[in-house]
């Protein structure tokens, strides 16, 4: 009597088994190519790592970031970790996709003033500017009271060689951008 229980409860746990990686399947193939592809390349973006958004982008077809450029960039790396995102909604339709997202990042625009101003101060012939101030927005990403930009908007993205891509030519992707590399954009206003 006990093995055949046993053996009942086995196949009781199957079933289950069976039916939570069909629901699991049903979930993950539920999201649009398109929503994937936008989460893929966030995914590598908050990791904040070089080699990998070096890969991706070699993926796309871009040329890879120069190793130089990307220790002028540090804080950017550090930047992205700090991102935030939730897809609220997305529209495929053929080979343009819009996703909607609440996107939440640092907002840096606030420092550069002063980071300008103390460089100019401590002005040394032979000083490196780009260390200087990629130094001091690490600075201030690490501050406890570092601001943040939290705001909705719609992220274009068109098939290209059968892969989906952020749109270059759409004018709310380059406030996306901004956003994810710190709000500078708000130094023009």
């Amino acid at each position: 009597v006990v093995y055949t229980t046993h053996f009942g409860r086995r196949k009781h746990m199957k079933k289950i088994i069976f039916c939570l990686a069909m629901m699991l399947l049903v979930v993950s193939c539920g999201k649009p190519e398109s929503q994937k592809s936008f989460e893929k390349f966030m995914g590598i973006i908050q990791s904040g790592d070089a080699k990998q958004y070096d890969k991706y982008m070699k993926e796309l077809g871009h040329d890879e970031v120069k190793q130089e450029k990307q220790k002028e960039a540090q804080f950017l790396l550090e930047q992205f970790k700090k991102v935030e995102y939730q897809v609220l909604s997305v529209q495929e339709e053929k080979e343009i996709s819009k996703i909607n997202i609440n996107l939440k990042a640092p907002d840096l625009s606030g420092y550069v003033g002063e980071i300008v101003q103390e460089f100019l101060k401590n002005a040394v012939a032979g000083n490196d500017e780009n260390k200087f101030f990629n130094q001091k927005m690490l600075e201030a990403l690490n501050k406890p009271d570092l601001k943040y930009e939290n705001t909705e908007l719609t992220v274009t993205m068109i098939k290209k060689d059968n892969k989906w891509i952020i749109s270059p030519d759409d004018f709310e992707n380059s406030k996306f951008m901004a956003i994810l590399t710190g709000s500078l954009y708000k130094l023009e206003n």
